[in-house]
């Protein structure tokens, strides 16, 4: 005896997101993220206000969630530097790749 399958009236997938969400790893404990939130930061709001002149962007930390606006060709420049902060990379590192890749740009 033989069975049919069924024919699948499966919805097609929704088109993908361009960034995945700014999650590296997961940051469940308070004190890892707290500490990448100051990373970003900076002393004084110094490193993030560097990451925002440096490439035209605003850059807003809300809780855990982090907004760029600007292009989406800075957009994606931001978003690596500063996953590149919370995953650790010394902050001199990354001020001169952004340099380095705005240079390029301009």
């Amino acid at each position: 005896m033989e069975v049919e399958a069924a024919p699948s009236k499966a919805k097609p997938l929704p088109p993908k997101p361009m960034f995945e969400p700014l999650k590296p790893y997961e940051m469940s404990d308070g004190d890892h993220l707290s500490r990448a939130i100051g990373r970003l930061s900076g002393k004084g709001g110094k490193t993030k206000f560097a990451i925002e002149n440096a490439t035209k962007t605003r850059i807003v930390i809300a809780d855990t969630k982090i907004h760029i606006l600007e292009s989406f060709a800075n957009i994606k420049i931001v978003r690596d530097s500063l996953c590149r902060l919370i995953m650790g990379s010394p902050v001199g590192k990354v001020y001169s790749k952004l340099r380095a890749v705005t240079a390029r740009l301009a």
